[in-house]
Order: structure tokens, then C-alpha cells, then sequence
């Protein structure tokens, strides 16, 4: 059976393969219900960025078997880091900031930046 961290493995193997730069892995089990870790990265364009999420995708369903009931829609680095946050509880995005500015100062700031 595969682990988030294997999933988690996955997705950042995916990402250095197709290119993609500033990968991170943050565990944030601790932190959040939303997810045991959150992988991000720098796309150079766009066209990047969405070849980097179908791939992504495409990985995940061959090793999953299947992807979950809603499709990924959006891919859109801090802006929409920033919406999630703005859509979970209070304590549960505090909890995500602060893991955030321990492991990537630089993001969490530019992410609070646009929070406001």
C-alpha cells in the first residue's frame, strides 16, 4: 500500500524530471487535516506549469489507479496557495504559515503579502 510520503515521493520525482525548479516537500501532517504534505515548485512558464500538473496527474493515476472524484482544475503557484488558505479554518492556516516560515521564509512571506 502506498504511503502519502510514496505519493508525496512521486509527485517531486515527477516535478525534477519534467524540469521543474525550487521543489519542495513540506510534511504538514502536523499541522493541518488538509494533507500529510504539500509538494510545490517553480514552473518557467505557463506552458510549464501545465505540462508539469498533466504529468503529474498522469503519474498519479498510473500509480493510484484512479485520480479522485474532482479533477484538477487549477495550478497556479502562490495565488492559489493563497486561496486555499484563505479557505480553511483560521488555526489550521496559522498552523500552515508557521511551518511555512520555518522551512521557506521567502514563500511564506509572499504568501502573506497577498493575503492581505
Amino acid at each position: 500500500m502506498l504511503t502519502p510520503k510514496d505519493i508525496a515521493g512521486f509527485v517531486s520525482g515527477t516535478l525534477d524530471s519534467k524540469k521543474a525548479s525550487d521543489i519542495k516537500v513540506l510534511k504538514t501532517r502536523d499541522v493541518t487535516i488538509l494533507a500529510d504534505y504539500f509538494v510545490i515548485c517553480t514552473a518557467t512558464s505557463t506552458t510549464q506549469l501545465k505540462t508539469l500538473s498533466d504529468e503529474v496527474e498522469k503519474v498519479l493515476k498510473e500509480k493510484l489507479g484512479s485520480l479522485p472524484a474532482e479533477k484538477i482544475i487549477e495550478t497556479g503557484g502562490v495565488e492559489s496557495a493563497v486561496k486555499i488558505l484563505n479557505q480553511i479554518g483560521r488555526s489550521s492556516e496559522k498552523r500552515i504559515i508557521e511551518k511555512l516560515e520555518e522551512d521557506e521564509p521567502e514563500l511564506a512571506e509572499e504568501i502573506k503579502k497577498r493575503q492581505m
